[in-house]
Order: structure tokens, then C-alpha cells, then sequence
């Protein structure tokens, strides 16, 4: 081999370039941060918005109905809408990034809140879902007591509500999904 092979000179360069590629500013980490701080606030905002149509109207429920068994599991959705609220304010809100944090601290505590955000979307089964099973299984069972010839309508409407059920899990794993690979994709070492 030659002293000055070219070939070998550029594959070396190749093989010793510094890879910028998947590495962000700190102007970077705060945009992305502040999206998702948006983001998060609007999705919140509407899952509250829900909550007081919901309270509004199982409140009704609660009160007027003639079945027990009915205002029963209306109380029981008012109470999982209460849990519900209360744990996304809880775990759901996003922290601001503070401004006066280091380069690499804002990476951290940016991807600990896309972290945060991630788990909460995985975990929906447990904390906006399951609290309302009861309720609606009061509801449904309290109408078919009342009316026992139109069982199959209580059949039919717990199908549309396992479905809705599935259907808000398989949304929030995606979400779950995508903010795995912003994660994965966020976590690139910061260039100054």
C-alpha cells in the first residue's frame, strides 16, 4: 500500500468524523421542551373541560334517578372523574424547564418529563380507565334490573364501552410509543 492512498486517507477521515448528527442545542432542548409543556397543558385542559361534563352530568344522575343501583354507579363515576383529575394533576402536568439549568441538566430534566408523560400514557388502565368500571357496571346493571326484557340493550352498551375502553388504551400506548422514540431521539448528547 501506498504511503498517500487517497482511498485509504478519506475512508479514515470517514471513519474519525465527529458525528453531529442527533445532537441538540440547548435551543433545541428548551423548543422541544416548551412543545411539550404546550402540548401536555392543552391535553389537560381538555381532559378537565370533560371532567365537568361528566360531573355535571352524573350529578344529575345521582340525584334524580329512580334506580339505587343507577345513582350508585353515578356516584361511583363522580368519584373516578375526582380520581381521574386528581392524578392527572398530580402526575400528568408538566414542570416548566427552568431557565438558569445547565446545558446538560436541561437534557436531564427534559427527558425525565417526557419520561414522566410516557408512563403516565402507559399506565391508563389503571388510572383513567379502571376507576370507572364500576360505575358504568352499576349503570348498566341498575337499567337491565329495571327493564329485565331489554337485557340485550345492556348487552350492547357494554360493548360500545369495552370498545371506547380499548380504543382510549391502544391511543395512549401509541402516544406511549412516540414518546419512547422522542426520548430515544431527545437523549443525544448536547453539542455546545
Amino acid at each position: 500500500m501506498a504511503p498517500d492512498d487517497p482511498v485509504d486517507d478519506l475512508k479514515r477521515l470517514w471513519q474519525e468524523q465527529d458525528n453531529q448528527e442527533g445532537k441538540m442545542s440547548v435551543a433545541t432542548i428548551r423548543e422541544r421542551a416548551f412543545a411539550s409543556e404546550r402540548k401536555v397543558s392543552r391535553r389537560n385542559l381538555r381532559e378537565y373541560a370533560a371532567a365537568v361534563v361528566v360531573c355535571a352530568a352524573f350529578g344529575v344522575v345521582a340525584f334524580i334517578d329512580s334506580s339505587e343501583i343507577v345513582r350508585l354507579g353515578a356516584v361511583a363515576i363522580l368519584v373516578a372523574t375526582a380520581y381521574l383529575v386528581y392524578h392527572l394533576r398530580r402526575h400528568g402536568t408538566m414542570r416548566v424547564l427552568p431557565p438558569d439549568l445547565p446545558l446538560a441538566s436541561c437534557l436531564d430534566f427534559h427527558r425525565a418529563e417526557l419520561v414522566r408523560q410516557r408512563d403516565l400514557l402507559r399506565g391508563v388502565w389503571r388510572w383513567y380507565l379502571a376507576p370507572f368500571i364500576p360505575g358504568v357496571a352499576l349503570i348498566l346493571g341498575g337499567r337491565v334490573l329495571e327493564r329485565p326484557e331489554r337485557w340485550w340493550f345492556g348487552v350492547i352498551a357494554a360493548v360500545i364501552v369495552a370498545a371506547t375502553f380499548i380504543g382510549i388504551a391502544r391511543t395512549n400506548a401509541r402516544a406511549a410509543r412516540k414518546l419512547q422514540g422522542r426520548i430515544d431521539g431527545d437523549t443525544a448528547k448536547p453539542r455546545l
